[in-house]
């Protein structure tokens, strides 16, 4: 038995146990007083009777011995064992129980006659409940001894306590097969646990499922789900180191040949010049990748923060237009701009520059000399659409759901993209974090980049 279902078989048990009990004395006492209340029903019975018929036989002037009389009659054929004592109005006996002994006087053991009945806890070592009524001819006195009713209480509290061991079997049983079932998909959990400590990541985990809709239920398969959540957490960070080494190990290695050409004996001037040249051009190349995987990774841990502050786009866009026509204009490329409705947004000015100038290289990168890149915005509502679109081969439609992925370099139908991968992840990133959202399309003249903003809140509506 493992120890957490003997804690739930223990408390089980004394929580059931504790309940008997409570009930034990409850209906114990709910009957001890149901019991009472009957007897005082006789008691007050009895002496309604005693009174009607000490005034009635008084009014006829019967003799106080047939009035004596008729009243031991009446307490011989009682089915309980009464004492009565009544006294006149000048305090002497009138009538006395035959079964109360010479030292007992009923008078002495109250008080208060007030025709309420009380409890004598000590009465011929048993006892008595009584009841005393007083007027200007007679003082009754009534008894009834509680033996029957203390046996009867008595039976039943033995009955009981003869039930708390047979109790105690059941519910330890009861507490044993309801351990078990609450301990099994715990179990389970435990035994998947430990296959979690040796299982690579490149296998998929076994199924485990509570088949409970309880909260342990809900508990396992939270779990569940949160290890999921971790190993493939776990596979993107091991995929993404990996990616980051291959993609630093190439420009480390030509500069890593071309300062071992210039180490060697006898190279000329020129050919070192030649080789820094190069080295330079690789160093910038580690740089802008060293610079685009730390933004990725702040980004993707969460720890990416925004500057943002309320700027036209419009002029942001045609300040970005400006320097892009002069790169198109050195790759014999034409730049066609359209910017409609000028609006305010809530922006990091140089985060969404980077997410414009990604994009332009993105489609530079495709778009061969004589072609053409179209940036156009509209505004719709509360939302700012801009469209980034060039005329280049186009990317391939099994491409365009990964095309955001980091590190992946979509192949276009005719032309190596080169570069790292990681311009339109980051553009995805920033764009996602300003509350929008990028999408890329296929066209019949090349690719379109769609970018959804939302407008600041004080600017009005535009239809």
């Amino acid at each position: 038995m493992t120890s957490f279902r003997l804690k739930i078989v223990l408390w089980y048990t004394a929580v059931a146990m504790l309940t008997l009990i409570i009930f034990r004395f409850a209906t114990v006492q709910v009957i001890r007083e149901s019991l009472y209340a009957e007897l005082d029903e006789s008691l007050n019975g009895e002496l309604v009777w005693i009174r009607a018929m000490l005034a009635a036989n008084k009014a006829r002037d019967l003799p106080d011995k047939e009035i004596r009389e008729e009243i031991l009659t009446r307490s011989r054929v009682s089915p309980r064992k009464e004492f009565i004592e009544i006294y006149d109005r000048e305090g002497e006996e009138y009538f006395r129980s035959p079964n109360l002994a010479e030292s007992d006087t009923l008078r002495l053991l109250v008080s208060v006659v007030d025709a309420d009945s009380v409890l004598i806890q000590q009465f011929r070592d048993h006892q008595l409940r009584m009841i005393a009524w007083r007027a200007s001819d007679f003082e009754i006195y009534i008894g009834y001894p509680l033996t029957d009713v203390n046996v009867a209480v008595d039976e039943i509290t033995s009955s009981l306590l003869f039930l708390i061991p047979l109790s105690i079997v059941l519910f330890v049983i009861g507490g044993m097969f309801l351990g078990t079932r609450f301990v099994k998909p715990i179990k389970e959990l435990r035994v998947y646990a430990e296959k979690l400590v040796d299982q690579p990541l490149d296998r998929d985990l076994p199924e485990v499922s509570s088949g409970a809709k309880d909260e342990v239920g809900l508990l396992v398969d939270q779990i569940n789900t949160m290890v999921y959540r971790l190993r493939s957490s776990m596979r993107q960070v091991l995929s993404f180191s990996t990616l980051a080494s291959h993609e630093l190990r190439t420009p480390l290695a030509i500069i890593r040949n071309e300062l071992e050409e210039v180490l060697r004996d006898g190279t000329s001037p020129e050919i070192i010049k030649e080789a820094l040249a190069s080295t330079y051009d690789e160093v910038l190349r580690l740089n802008r990748v060293v610079d685009d995987l730390l933004n990725l990774a702040t980004m993707r841990a969460g720890t990416f923060r925004l500057e943002k502050k309320t700027v036209p786009i419009h002029s942001l866009l045609h300040d970005f237009a400006e320097d892009a026509d002069l790169l198109c204009q050195s790759k014999g490329i034409t730049l066609e701009t359209s910017f409609q409705s000028p609006v305010d947004t809530d922006v990091d000015t140089q985060r969404f520059r980077t997410v414009l100038f990604n994009l332009l290289d993105n489609a530079v990168k495709y778009t061969p000399s004589g072609g053409e890149i179209r940036i156009r915005s509209l505004v719709h509502q509360q939302w700012m659409l801009l469209e980034f679109s060039d005329t280049g081969p186009g990317v391939k439609e099994s491409e365009l759901t990964h095309i955001f992925d980091p590190f992946r370099r979509a192949e276009s139908e005719g032309k190596d993209p080169g570069g790292v991968g990681l311009g339109l992840a980051l553009a995805r990133y920033i764009v996602e974090a300003h509350g929008g959202s990028i999408r890329a399309e296929k066209t019949p003249s090349g690719t379109a980049f769609l970018i959804t903003l939302p407008i600041s809140r004080n600017t009005p509506e535009t239809a």
